[in-house]
């Protein structure tokens, strides 16, 4: 019974986490038109990475503003499609 009370612990977990990332994403559309692509996206993956990638934070927030101020600009300059600004003057 233990063990069927521990996998029943384990499914739980993964569907609150599975809510957790839903509800997260949700914020995130609703936050993108008003921050902006780059804020916004650099907030949502640092996020997500500080779950999924403990205890990296410098690594982490490396990556999430690389990524999404590269991005943004690979597909604002390189492809010429128009992502929203948000709060940034550009």
């Amino acid at each position: 019974t233990q063990s069927r009370s521990s996998a029943a612990s384990d499914v739980y977990k993964r569907q609150v986490l599975v809510a957790a990332v839903v509800v997260l994403t949700a914020i995130y559309f609703m936050a993108f038109e008003f921050l902006g692509y780059a804020i916004a996206t650099t907030i949502y993956l640092n996020i997500l990475m500080a779950y999924f990638n403990k205890g990296k934070w410098k690594t982490n927030v490396l990556t999430a503003t690389l990524f999404s101020f590269g991005s943004y600009l690979a597909f604002t300059k390189l492809f010429g499609t128009p992502l929203a600004p948000g709060l940034l003057p550009f």
